[in-house]
C-alpha cells in the first residue's frame, strides 16, 4: 500500500462506501489506502456487524446554516440559510412542516434552480412559501447535498400571524357626520395596519392591545357597516358582532326660532 500526504477538507465526512458501516463493536483487519486524487479510504472486518468487509471514503462535503425566516404574514413566509459548496457541486433545499419531522422539502430560489456549483463558496439561500396557515408554528432547515450526501443545517422555527377576530364595539352607532370614539374588542389586535367602518378608513385608532383598538369612526351614509381590522394576518372576516350603524339626522324646529338645525348647518326659514 502507497500512502500520500492529504489535509482533511474543511467540511468532509467518513462515507460508507457500499453497504454495512461502523457499529459499535470493533473493527479488526483494518487498511488504509489512498486514491490518486488523494480520498483516503479506510478498510476493515466490522465484528459488531456480522464480521462484513466495509469500506469508507473521507470525502468533502458542503456545509449548510439555517438562517431566520422574513416577510412573515399569515399565509406565508421567506426562508432562508447559507450555503458553502467547500468544491462540490451542490443542490440546497428548505425542508418544512408544523413539527421538526418537517414532511415538505422545496428547492431553493436562491441559487437559481437550487445548485451551487463547486467553488462558488459561501452563498445565501431562500425560498418564498405561501398557502401557509394562519396562526401556526412551522419548523424548518436548509440542506446542501454534495457527493451523495446530505447536509442538514439546524432545526428554525417562525409563526404565522393569526387573522384578527373582532367581537365586539361599542357603541354600535353614531352620527352620519363620524367622530363617534368606538371601542374595537377582540382577538389578533398586535400590529393592525388597517381599522376599516365599511369600505372606509377610520378617522384614527389607537393599538391598545391584541384584543382591543380605540377609533374614531369617520363620516358615513346612513346604515349599517361591519367595523375590520386588517393585520399582516389578514382581515377580519365581518360578523353581526362588528356592526356599527350611522345615524341619519333630522331636522329639528326650535320654538321661537325660524331656523333649522342640520348637523352643524342652519337655514332660515322664511314666509
Amino acid at each position: 500500500m502507497q500512502l500520500h500526504a492529504c489535509s482533511r477538507p474543511p467540511a468532509a465526512s467518513w462515507v460508507t462506501v457500499g453497504s454495512a458501516g461502523f457499529s459499535a463493536g470493533e473493527a479488526d483487519h483494518t487498511s488504509l489506502a489512498f486514491s490518486p486524487n488523494g480520498t483516503p479510504y479506510v478498510a476493515y472486518e466490522d465484528y459488531g456487524n456480522s464480521y462484513k468487509a466495509t469500506v469508507m471514503a473521507l470525502i468533502a462535503l458542503p456545509a449548510a446554516t439555517t438562517g431566520a425566516a422574513t416577510s412573515i404574514t399569515g399565509t406565508g413566509a421567506t426562508l432562508n440559510g447559507t450555503v458553502n459548496d467547500d468544491g462540490v457541486a451542490t443542490t440546497v433545499a428548505f425542508e418544512y412542516g408544523t413539527s421538526a419531522s418537517y414532511g415538505t422539502s422545496v428547492a431553493a430560489t436562491t441559487p437559481a434552480g437550487g445548485t451551487l456549483s463547486a467553488g462558488s463558496g459561501s452563498t445565501a439561500a431562500s425560498v418564498d412559501l405561501t398557502s401557509l396557515t394562519p396562526g401556526t408554528t412551522y419548523h424548518f432547515r436548509v440542506d446542501a447535498t454534495g457527493n451523495g450526501v446530505t447536509v442538514n443545517g439546524s432545526d428554525a422555527t417562525f409563526t404565522t400571524p393569526p387573522v384578527p377576530v373582532v367581537t365586539g364595539i361599542s357603541p354600535t352607532s353614531g352620527p352620519s357626520a363620524g367622530g363617534t370614539s368606538v371601542t374595537i374588542t377582540g382577538t389578533g389586535f398586535t400590529n393592525a395596519t388597517i381599522v376599516s367602518f365599511g369600505s372606509t378608513a377610520a378617522a384614527s385608532y389607537t393599538v391598545n392591545s391584541a384584543t382591543q383598538i380605540a377609533a374614531v369612526s369617520p363620516a358615513g351614509s346612513p346604515g349599517a357597516v361591519h367595523v375590520t381590522v386588517t393585520t399582516s394576518g389578514g382581515t377580519s372576516v365581518t360578523s353581526t358582532a362588528d356592526q356599527f350603524t350611522y345615524q341619519k339626522l333630522t331636522p329639528t324646529v326650535t320654538a321661537g326660532s325660524p331656523s333649522v338645525v342640520y348637523g352643524t348647518s342652519s337655514a332660515t326659514l322664511t314666509a
